[in-house]
């Protein structure tokens, strides 16, 4: 299996448990990240002049669809997630209206009965197994709406070479050592980088956490329908900290 670097040797597990994933959202990346979500969803539901359909897919406890719900005017707000304790988490927020609807299911699999006009992808795309994330992509595109798009917030490790773990590794390694160190000069709190340590240390085992290049991202897009309308870069804002294909990206994307 290969020895774990001292950077990721921490043991703080988050599956089905959304007290530590949403400590982990307090990070500035994190928050950066939602204030993008929200600012493009404006955009987004500024084009329609009416109350807009919401999908939240790979929802967790529902933190990125309660920004976006109180950013935008919505007839229909529907969050995915295929943990129950994720799923009852999200149920115990304060939305604010009925027209919320949570449901327990497989984001691959699970099909809408109406296309929505945004679809958020929040951290929902490195949590798919590699071997379904065309299919998870191609799922989505199904459900989009004329107009609409998907908003994709991920976060994009620097190349490695297909099919070799240790380069894998390495990617990783280097990856969480950035981010950490971008997260401690930041100020965040300790227990809430231990979490992201926690991300770097599944994705090293490759589990729960399946985080790949942009490269291989594109990859898989283009045998979707798909195509990316923008990409921001959120992390880090400055050159040198990792390769320019790689950090934290907001990507939207649109029907061909």
């Amino acid at each position: 299996m290969g020895t774990l670097p001292p950077s990721l040797a921490v043991e703080l597990p988050y599956e089905s448990n959304p007290s530590v994933t949403e400590l982990g959202h307090t990070t500035a990346t994190e928050r950066d990240l939602y204030r993008a979500l929200k600012d493009e969803a404006r955009k987004i539901a500024a084009r329609f002049q009416r109350p807009i359909s919401v999908l939240d897919i790979c929802a967790a406890s529902g933190g990125a669809a309660w920004h976006i719900g109180s950013a935008v005017r919505y007839r229909r707000l529907v969050l995915v997630d295929m943990d129950p304790l994720m799923c009852e988490a999200a149920r115990k927020r304060s939305w604010g209206t009925e027209d919320v609807e949570i449901v327990l299911a497989d984001a691959v699999e699970w099909r809408g009965s109406e296309p929505f006009d945004l679809i958020l992808a929040n951290s929902a795309y490195h949590h798919i197994q590699d071997d379904r994330k065309t299919a998870f992509l191609m799922n989505l595109a199904a459900q989009l709406a004329p107009g609409g798009n998907i908003l994709v917030g991920e976060h994009f490790l620097p190349d490695y070479a297909d099919g070799d773990i240790e380069s894998y590794r390495r990617s990783v390694q280097g990856f969480y050592e950035a981010r950490v160190a971008a997260l401690q000069e930041a100020g965040d709190a300790p227990g809430a980088i231990e979490v992201i340590r926690q991300t770097g240390r599944y994705c090293w085992e490759r589990r729960y956490e399946y985080q790949v290049s942009r490269h291989v991202f594109v990859r898989h897009l283009a045998a979707t329908g798909l195509r990316a309308r923008s990409w921001k870069r959120i992390w880090p804002a400055e050159s040198g900290v990792l390769p320019e294909d790689s950090g934290s990206y907001l990507i939207s994307l649109a029907l061909h």
